[in-house]
Formats: structure tokens, C-alpha cells, sequence
């Protein structure tokens, strides 16, 4: 079964939830079967989309008997566990809110002498992640000038001389 695309706002609403979930059932607040059920349909789905987007889950614990067997050995007064979540929550936050913010065109290979495969695909994965958060006509124009600076490395880097035709110029750099 595969979950459907969730927004960012979405995203950030169910970080909070789960957040505030987390912290309460580490700090007495609430009972862990009260909210199980409810955790793991979360998990999964924030799982998924932050894996979507090329990010780790916000938050590394699959139940809230996972989320018990840590604290109580890593994170012994409540103050730790807000702590903990706090900081976790902060990072998921930032993640998503570079994604909702990511409109300009960053390639920091752009214009690299030397491509190498590795580089062509930490660039695509770049591209990918800029594509799916892309959701309007400048960010679209981003993604296709960034796609032609990703082509135009990627003839750098299979061009080869010896497949040009005697007697005729080898193609420009920029002509992929």
C-alpha cells in the first residue's frame, strides 16, 4: 500500500503531533495505549514522506514501547526527554521548512571541469528532491535550467573524441 503525497504544511502538523505525543507519554502525561494505535499510522506516514523527500525520520522510534525502552535508559528526568524531542523536532522542522522554501536554483557542482558518475547522481538526487517541491511556474523554470546544467556534465563526461567524424569539429561544451 503506498501513502499519498503529503504537503509540507501537513508534514509539520503531524511533526508537532507526534512531538507533543512523544513528550507526553515520556512524561506521564498520558498512557501509551491510549495513543499507540494512533502513533504508528503517523509514524508510517511520516516515514515515508520524509523518506520521499530524501530526508531520515524525525523521530527513530516505530512504537511508543520503543520510545520507552530508550528513555528510560538514555534519558532519565523529563527535562531530558523534552530536551531530546525538542531537538528532534526542531531539525524535522528545518528540514521541511528548507523543502517549502527551496525556489532558488543551487547546483554546487554546476560548472564542475571534471564531472564523475557520483557527482551526476548526488546532482539528480538534488534534482529530484527541487522537482518535488516545486509548485510554481519560477521554481519549474529552476528545475528545467538545472536539469540543462546536469545534462551539459553529463555529454562532458561520456563525450568522447574518438566517436567525432574526421574532418568535423567536436560539439561545444554547452551543446548536450
Amino acid at each position: 500500500m503506498t501513502t499519498p503525497a503529503t504537503s509540507i504544511h501537513q508534514l509539520v502538523e503531524l511533526v508537532e503531533r507526534q512531538a507533543n505525543v512523544i513528550v507526553a507519554t515520556g512524561t506521564g502525561q498520558g498512557r501509551f495505549d491510549d495513543f499507540e494505535a494512533d502513533y504508528q499510522r503517523n509514524d508510517r506516514t511520516l516515514a515515508t514522506q520524509f523518506r520521499r523527500l530524501g530526508f531520515d525520520p524525525p523521530f527513530p522510534w516505530r512504537s511508543l514501547w520503543e520510545w520507552h525502552g530508550y528513555y528510560s535508559q538514555e534519558l532519565p528526568t523529563y527535562a531530558s526527554r523534552r530536551v531530546h524531542v525538542a531537538a528532534l523536532k526542531r531539525k524535522a522542522l528545518e528540514q521541511l521548512e528548507e523543502q517549502a522554501n527551496g525556489v532558488t536554483v543551487h547546483d554546487p557542482a554546476g560548472g564542475d571541469p571534471t564531472p564523475t558518475w557520483d557527482v551526476i547522481n548526488a546532482r539528480i538526487r538534488g534534482l529530484i528532491n527541487e522537482y518535488t517541491g516545486a509548485r510554481d511556474k519560477d521554481t519549474w523554470q529552476d528545475v528545467g535550467r538545472r536539469s540543462r546544467e546536469i545534462l551539459i556534465d553529463l555529454g562532458k563526461l561520456i563525450a568522447s573524441p574518438a566517436i567525432v567524424p574526421e574532418g568535423q569539429d567536436p560539439p561545444r561544451g554547452a551543446d548536450a
